[in-house]
């Protein structure tokens, strides 16, 4: 893909779909901005409200996604935007309404993890953080029909229904995974699955659980129980706590993410998790959050981690970095590395410029196949309501500044990654703003 490397600083002048006029900038090459979708369309948010995580394509480059709220019962709905080669254009479209068993949304509620995975078949798989027979979320899977215009939803796992006090996890947070995904691969449907809870567990502060699908439709999906977080230290959680964002199987089969709080420091930390030939698995500790002074490294890490083409790993942080205004007291966040020999470094640091013109607050990452990173600020940049980047090395390009006009239509606060295609072109979530009210959009940003 030669040539990536030459593209210019965006300005903004966003050539938007639906018609607004943004101030452009003294650029040579910029990016385009296309909104894509614009939820709660009818007035009752019955396309959903809310999107959030990161989207996900099939084969046919069709996109699908989740809102955490909205649909016809306001618990969420599963969407695709479905690819018309025509005109290269896309169509809503819902494939799934959360809480239609209206008593107890015992089908799930508030689709909220970071996205959903698309198998060799067309198969969806994600989780809701609410819902279930015990409140606690679950895992489902969507299976579609030969043509793929109707699909069938099944709950393959309900948390906190077989074991007392919730010791199988609750509240699953972040992507289910699979191993071969960080490498490119498709899942095949029966594999084990990889998840995380933020609740749950022996000491109530989230799990690693992996999930091996039904082989006959309606059933229940094999559940193992990985690692119970919070079990060293007695008030400490020394060895992380609550789990969050996408976690990554290398090429041992050894499980690496992230915890929001826990570590010495509380304030995060690298987990790696080691199959041992007795079974149980072990954790070791590559990295712990808030280890240099005035937490320049970053807290909280939310985001979970992806890797690179030589299966570095790369995160964002919340918080910790540097200060501005408009982030957290505690800073605005960092781009750190772990490296297959368990070396961190800090990559990049938000508002490191001049009235936090780089942007700040960041959500996850998304990575190309030359190894540039991208991703979306919500706060600063050059207009002040957060910016599109990408990160060569160290060195932060701004691709498309995000602006605030009439009330402001492309939407408000970057939920997840961007996902990336062979065009390197780029899709993401607003969670709020948009064209009919506080509902979110889905867009596109072209690059030059």
């Amino acid at each position: 893909m030669k040539g990536l490397s030459g593209f210019h600083r965006a300005a903004v002048a966003l050539a938007f779909a639906v018609g607004l006029g943004f101030a452009g900038g003294p650029a040579a090459a910029q990016s385009t901005f296309t909104l894509l979708h614009s939820f709660c369309v009818d007035g009752t948010c019955s396309d959903g409200q809310f999107p959030t995580g990161t989207l996900v394509a099939d084969g046919s480059h069709n996109i699908f996604g989740t809102t955490k709220a909205g649909g016809e019962h306001g618990g969420g709905v599963v969407f695709e935007l479905v690819y018309i080669p025509n005109t290269a254009t896309y169509r809503y479209k819902r494939l799934y309404n959360f809480c239609t068993v209206v008593v107890g949304c015992t089908d799930g509620a508030q689709p909220t993890g970071d996205r959903l995975i698309v198998d060799v078949n067309g198969t969806l798989y994600g989780t809701t953080y609410a819902g279930g027979p015990s409140g606690s979320g679950v895992v489902f899977k969507l299976v579609p029909n030969a043509g793929h215009t109707r699909y069938t939803y099944s709950v393959i796992y309900q948390f906190c229904v077989q074991f007392s006090g919730c010791e199988d996890g609750a509240q699953p947070s972040g992507a289910l995974t699979f191993a071969g995904e960080a490498t490119g691969g498709t899942y095949d449907g029966k594999a084990a699955l990889y998840g995380s809870t933020l609740g749950g567990g022996r000491k109530h502060q989230g799990v690693v659980f992996s999930l091996v699908p039904p082989a006959t439709q309606g059933d229940m999906g094999t559940h193992k129980v990985l690692y119970f977080f919070c079990t060293i230290g007695r008030n400490a959680c020394n060895d992380g706590s609550q789990p969050a964002g996408g976690m990554v199987v290398d090429k041992n089969g050894n499980i690496w993410g992230t915890t929001i709080s826990g570590g010495l420091n509380d304030s995060g930390v690298i987990f790696k998790l080691t199959p041992t030939v007795q079974g149980p698995w072990a954790e070791s500790l590559p990295y712990q959050f808030c280890s240099v002074a005035g937490c320049a490294d970053g807290m909280t890490p939310m985001n979970g981690l992806i890797a690179d083409s030589n299966g570095d790993l790369y995160g964002t942080t919340a918080t910790g970095g540097l200060p501005y205004k408009k982030c957290a007291a505690t800073g605005c966040g960092v781009v750190f590395k772990i490296t297959t020999g368990n070396k961190e470094s800090t990559i990049y640091s938000f508002c490191s410029q001049t009235d936090c013109t780089d942007g700040g607050a960041v959500q996850g990452l998304s990575v190309d196949p030359n190894d540039n990173f991208y991703g979306v600020a919500s706060v600063g940049g050059p207009k002040n309501h957060g910016l599109v980047f990408k990160l060569t090395g160290t060195s932060l390009t701004d691709l498309l500044d995000l602006q605030c006009r009439t009330l402001c239509s492309m939407g408000q606060n970057p939920s997840g990654a961007l996902m990336i295609n062979a065009n390197l072109d780029l899709f993401g979530l607003m969670t709020d703003a948009g064209r009919h009210g506080d509902a979110g959009t889905a867009f596109k940003v072209s690059q030059p």
